[in-house]
C-alpha cells in the first residue's frame, strides 16, 4: 500500500470517519504505519473499568495489564482522554471494598496516563446504593487510590465529570473548564478530601453549562451556575428542604437555562 504520501489532514479525516468502526480502525492500525498513529489514538482514547462478570466482582484486576500494555507501548498512555471506573457491581459485599480498591497496580497506571495532562472526561462510581455504608467503603480506600481519583478530578482539560455514590467534596477540584457535572447519590465528608485542599473558597470561575443532580444539593455556593444551560434533577417533591434548594438553583441560574427536566422518580433519570 503506497500511502506514504498521504497528507497527515487526509489520515485524520479518514480515522474520524472510521470512528465507529473499530475493527477497521485495529486492523488499519495493525497493516499501516500511516494510519497507526491516528488510529491507535482513537481506539485508546476511552478507558472503561468495570467488572465483566458481576458474579465474580473481586476477581477483575484490570491493574497489571494495563501496566504491562504501557510499559511495553508507553505512547498509549497519551492517548487516553476519558476515564470510567465503576465498581458498583449490585449484591457484592458492603462490608468491603470491592474490585477498584482491592487492585493495588491501578493507581500507578492512572497516575501515568495522568502525568499528560490529557484527561477531559471522568466517571467515578463506587460503592453500593446504600447511604449507610458508601462513607465506610471510603474510608477503607487506601490513600494510594484516593490520591489518584482526587487527581483525577483535578485533571486541567477535564470537562465532564460524573460522580456517582462517593463525596461530592470531589467535585469541588474540578478546574476551571469543567462545563458538565452530574453527582448523584453523592453524600458530604469533610474527611474526603486532604486539609491542604484548597475548595474553601467558591469556585466561582467554574462556569457549569450542564447540571444533572440526586439528591438536590446547592452547589452554587462551589461553582458559577449562572450560565447553566441544562438542570436535570431528581428529588422527592414531597420533601420541602429539596424542593427549596432546587428553587434556590432556578433562581441563580437565570435565563441562561434551556432545559429543565425534574422527576419525583430519581431512578427515572438516574437509573
Amino acid at each position: 500500500m503506497y500511502n506514504d504520501e498521504l497528507p497527515p489532514e487526509l489520515v485524520r479525516q479518514v480515522a474520524r470517519h472510521l470512528k465507529d468502526d473499530r475493527r477497521s480502525l485495529q486492523t488499519a492500525s495493525l497493516i499501516s504505519s500511516t494510519f497507526r498513529g491516528p488510529f491507535q489514538e482513537i481506539l485508546f482514547e476511552e478507558l472503561q473499568l468495570e467488572c465483566p462478570d458481576s458474579t465474580r466482582p473481586k476477581s477483575y484486576h484490570p491493574g497489571p495489564l494495563l501496566l504491562s500494555i504501557i510499559e511495553q507501548s508507553p505512547f498509549l498512555a497519551k492517548y487516553v482522554k476519558a476515564i470510567s471506573i465503576k465498581d458498583n457491581v449490585p449484591g457484592y459485599s458492603c462490608r468491603a471494598p470491592g474490585w477498584f480498591g482491592k487492585d493495588k497496580v491501578l493507581p500507578c497506571v492512572l497516575r501515568e496516563i495522568l502525568s499528560f495532562g490529557r484527561i477531559k472526561k471522568f466517571e467515578l462510581a463506587v460503592g453500593p446504593p446504600s447511604f449507610l455504608v458508601q462513607p465506610k467503603l471510603w474510608n477503607e480506600l487506601s490513600d494510594l487510590h484516593v490520591e489518584v481519583l482526587l487527581k483525577m478530578c483535578q485533571s486541567p482539560s477535564l470537562t465532564t465529570l460524573t460522580l456517582i455514590r462517593v463525596p461530592i467534596e470531589l467535585s469541588y477540584l474540578c478546574p476551571p473548564s469543567l462545563k458538565h457535572l452530574a453527582v448523584k447519590e453523592t453524600f458530604e465528608m469533610d474527611s474526603a478530601l486532604p486539609p491542604d485542599s484548597s475548595t474553601s473558597e467558591p469556585r466561582g470561575e467554574t462556569r457549569i453549562q450542564e447540571l444533572h443532580i440526586c439528591p438536590v444539593t446547592d452547589i452554587s455556593k462551589k461553582f458559577d451556575i449562572s450560565h447553566l444551560q441544562s438542570l436535570k434533577a431528581a428529588l422527592y417533591l414531597d420533601c420541602p428542604a429539596e424542593v427549596v434548594v432546587l428553587c434556590r438553583l432556578l433562581k441563580r441560574c437565570g435565563s441562561s437555562l434551556r432545559t429543565l427536566s425534574v422527576a419525583d422518580d430519581r431512578p427515572s433519570i438516574f437509573g
